[in-house]
């Protein structure tokens, strides 16, 4: 009995660790990450690359465009080439 829950527990960690490492994880992050932006700036974003690297601890935007009312044809509002972003899971387990 006990040695079946350990099997349901390592199959369901490893099945969430191949899943956060899917392309189609990143990818729905990469939306909800956009969607954040452009709710708290009121501007139009565009990020072309998300990576998300668990065992180095951090995660990647690349090519991140907010465009406010300027024309098409004129300079975004900003735009960043990359941005790294580091992550400590004791940190994001602490209670505040």
């Amino acid at each position: 009995m006990l040695s079946t829950i350990a099997i349901v527990i390592l199959a369901a960690i490893g099945g969430l660790v191949v899943y956060i490492s899917s392309p189609a994880f990143e990818e729905q992050v990469r939306r909800f990450i956009v969607r954040e932006i452009e709710r708290r700036t009121g501007t139009m974003v565009t990020l072309n690359r998300f990576d998300l690297d668990l065992w180095h601890q951090r995660f990647r935007l690349e090519d991140l465009t907010l465009r406010g009312l300027e024309p098409d044809n004129e300079a975004p509002l900003a735009h960043f080439e990359r941005i790294d972003i580091g992550l400590n899971y004791r940190t994001l387990l602490q209670k505040r």
